[in-house]
């Protein structure tokens, strides 16, 4: 049965004035919608694909946009390609807040300002979105519960995604196929643009600090560039050749593939790499701090007593149990607790300071 064609009045009486509309925009980008990123994003990375001024129905602005590189998905939810800006709105009822907001934003991008500098953020915005290899930025996102409309009682406000900017991810160099940046704020697959060079910049412009932009040499057990570890740890998941370094690092520290296994996380491995000691040793300030469990550690821990003491205010314990370490929270400082005698019973985020190791060991 072939389609029922319905006819529109309105379509049928302004056939004359629709053509020309038609017309005269055939050629536009058609509106796709904006796809909010996740919260929950730690240390990700994305590329700067476009920076200057704007302007919409409510004023100026200065708007920097960036597209995701990693992490490539959160909780089965691609991420590559999505979106992360940020905005500051021009008034001039509030210069000083409108311009404050620019330079923050240029800061952020590596931008300097000298005493006495005059600049054009519309050159320099030109000059970071141009760049080659891309301005990359570390980001995160988190995100804000449902909260009560106080205008309205019985309606909520939905919840919000924040997203905060880190500033440039130093030496960092988008992996192989990625699109270079255009001029329009979109990605694309022509020709990259030329390189960034003191020579190009405009003279009356500061320099964005981006120049190194290669892939860092990293010697194993030696390097101390703490923003680039960073980096290196959200790659690590993806990328072989970065996982291959961050592990040369720890095992010229005395780390071994079993300690890097156990706690299942580049960042924790990059922590142990950023403290720059060998396994197991410790300073004069590290003397009174707790011992860093591993998995399959055996301790003695001493579980709250929350029969007779269920807010914790007394401090009572119960008689001390023998456990074995599961999991390893490196950066809480808390372990995951299995006692031998009954397996089904846990102790979850466990503070290192309450576990007890045996004199012997």
């Amino acid at each position: 049965m072939a389609a029922v064609v319905t006819k529109s009045e309105f379509w049928t009486r302004n056939q004359q004035r629709i053509a020309p509309v038609v017309d005269a925009h055939r050629n536009d980008a058609p509106k796709t919608g904006f796809a909010p990123l996740p919260g929950g994003i730690k240390n990700g990375i994305a590329k700067v694909v476009f920076c200057g001024f704007g302007k919409n129905d409510n004023g100026e602005y200065f708007r920097c946009e960036a597209e995701v590189i990693a992490p490539q998905t959160l909780n089965g939810v691609p991420l590559t390609g999505m979106k992360t800006s940020r905005v500051a709105i021009l008034q001039d009822t509030d210069l000083e807040a409108s311009v404050v907001g620019v330079t923050d934003m240029l800061k952020l991008l590596g931008c300097e300002f000298p005493a006495g500098t005059v600049f054009d953020p519309a050159a320099i915005g030109a000059a970071i979105t141009a760049a080659n290899p891309p301005v990359c930025i570390r980001f995160s996102t988190r995100e804000s519960p449902p909260a009560p409309n106080p205008k309205k009682p019985g309606e909520m406000y939905p919840a919000r995604v924040w997203e905060d900017w880190h500033g440039v991810v130093p030496g960092y160099v988008p992996p192989s196929g990625t699109a270079a940046p255009s001029a329009n704020g979109s990605s694309n697959g022509h020709a990259n643009p030329a390189p960034w060079s003191e020579a190009t910049k405009p003279t009356t412009t500061v320099t964005p600090a981006v120049a190194a932009r290669v892939e860092p040499t990293v010697p194993a057990g030696d390097y101390t560039d703490t923003d680039d570890l960073d980096s290196m740890g959200a790659r690590a998941s993806d990328d072989a050749a970065v996982a291959d370094k961050l592990e040369g690092m720890a095992k010229a520290l005395g780390y071994t593939q079993a300690d890097m296994d156990s706690v299942g996380s580049w960042d924790d491995v990059v922590e142990w790499i950023k403290s720059g000691k060998r396994k197991g040793e410790s300073s004069k300030e590290d003397d009174d701090k707790p011992r860093v469990p591993v998995k399959t550690d055996s301790v003695e821990y001493a579980p709250p007593d929350k029969k007779n003491d269920p807010d914790g205010s007394k401090g009572t314990r119960l008689k001390p149990v023998a456990c074995e370490v599961t999991e390893v929270q490196v950066r809480k400082g808390t372990v995951t607790l299995v006692r031998f005698d009954d397996r089904s019973k846990k102790y979850l985020g466990v503070p290192y300071s309450e576990l007890v190791y045996a004199a012997t060991e």
